[in-house]
């Protein structure tokens, strides 16, 4: 069974104007923090189609999903550097090295 995602124009005041709001059934596997049964996702120019609106909450989430891993897997963040410039260049190996991991697997 497949559901159809429900989508409403609604008003809101922070974006001054019109927004595009889709409701989706939750999943289990992407959504494990919420436990609601119903997400609602929103875009403020509402002649964006719901499936775009979609595709742009699942392409942020894989970009979440790495940096999540950077941080996690890789540790980045946890370096004790003496400056903020140490910081970055930390940051970016870090990056680097969780790309050419990823392209390795």
């Amino acid at each position: 069974m497949s559901l159809k995602p429900q989508n409403v124009l609604a008003t809101y005041a922070p974006a001054d104007g019109v927004i595009r709001v889709v409701i989706v059934k939750r999943s289990v596997e992407l959504f494990s923090d919420c436990s609601a049964e119903w997400v609602a996702f929103f875009c403020t120019d509402p002649n964006v189609s719901p499936e775009m609106i979609i595709e742009s909450v699942a392409d942020r989430s894989a970009i979440e999903q790495n940096f999540h891993d950077v941080k996690e897997v890789h540790g980045a963040g946890e370096q004790q550097v003496r400056n903020v410039w140490c910081s970055v260049a930390c940051w970016n190996l870090c990056l680097w090295l969780h790309t050419m991991v990823e392209l390795w697997s």
